[in-house]
């Protein structure tokens, strides 16, 4: 979350909207950094 400077609330949000997939490592959420690069790119070109 440091790196992309993206809340853990956030996350979960755009999990639950589908925007994220979520791939589950015990009972945690890992999501790619990519993925959240890629919606914080494209939210900045709006």
């Amino acid at each position: 979350m440091q790196l992309c400077r993206v809340s853990k609330t956030t996350l979960w949000e755009w999990g639950r909207r589908g925007y994220l997939v979520p791939s589950k490592l015990g009972n945690r959420n890992m999501y790619l950094l990519s993925a959240i690069e890629r919606i914080l790119n494209s939210r900045q070109s709006e």
